[in-house]
């Protein structure tokens, strides 16, 4: 019964971590791009719309529940450790837990926040 729960388990983080890099490709491939091309003003209030809509979105169920099993099945795959797929799956949990998870809570929800706390229009957005 373990094993069926952690091999879906281990799907559902699969489908979730492809949600997560399609929506980062999509971000990083045009809607940074589109971003840039408007004026200073436009593109920051673009922007702050983006980030206060994401924070109510399915995105976040998906970052969120994504995270949680891959720390789940980081420790149960380290509990079985002598399996050659749970060598996998342990790099698999830290590659989320680190790439994605982390880097977005260092870097990337501070600049957020700065960018939350700007007026559009004043020489402090610019």
């Amino acid at each position: 019964m373990m094993i069926n729960l952690l091999y879906y388990l281990t799907y559902a983080s699969a489908v979730g971590a492809g949600l997560l890099a399609g929506v980062f490709f999509a971000f990083s491939a045009f809607v940074m791009q589109s971003l840039a091309k408007l004026p200073v003003e436009k593109g920051i209030s673009a922007m702050q719309s983006i980030n206060s809509t994401i924070l109510q979105s399915s995105f976040m169920l998906v970052f969120m529940g994504t995270t949680v099993l891959s720390v789940v099945l980081g420790i149960a795959s380290f509990i079985k450790m002598g399996r050659t797929s749970a060598i996998y799956v342990i790099v698999g949990s830290l590659l989320i837990i680190f790439g994605v998870f982390m880097v977005t809570a260092i870097f990337n929800v501070p600049l957020n926040d700065t960018l939350a706390a700007a007026t559009s229009g004043s020489s402090e957005g610019a």
